[in-house]
């Protein structure tokens, strides 16, 4: 493009209500932007990352011993049928995408995305 040509682009844009958390890794910032505010979801994101977190993740060095510990939480939410449909609905909104700063997370994350497709 030459520099005395401009281009404009014009398009509807939609709002997000930007309710996510900012991170700082190894002085890298990056935020995990939410599509929805509801608090009854972001409660449920919170004890699934409560679940992650509450595991010994330090033991975890190898991919199936992070399976494992990833089935554990997916266990949890499948059992309890409510939960699990409260976490589909938060994948929905756009809200697991934090969960995915850790190997297990990202594997529960990609559980609950799978469960939205069986949905669908």
């Amino acid at each position: 493009m030459s520099e005395g040509k401009k281009q404009q682009f014009n398009a509807p844009v939609g709002s997000v209500d930007n309710q996510g958390t900012q991170h700082n890794v190894a002085g890298v910032n990056y935020g995990v932007q939410t599509s929805t505010s509801d608090p009854e979801l972001q409660a449920t994101v919170q004890e699934i990352q409560g679940l992650v977190s509450s595991l010994d993740l330090t033991q975890a060095t190898t991919t199936s011993q992070q399976m494992r510990l990833a089935e554990a939480v997916i266990t949890k939410i499948e059992d309890q049928p409510t939960f699990k449909e409260r976490a589909i609905r938060a994948a929905r909104g756009g809200l697991v995408e934090g969960l995915k700063q850790t190997p297990v997370g990202a594997i529960v994350a990609g559980a609950i995305e799978g469960w939205t497709n069986e949905k669908d």
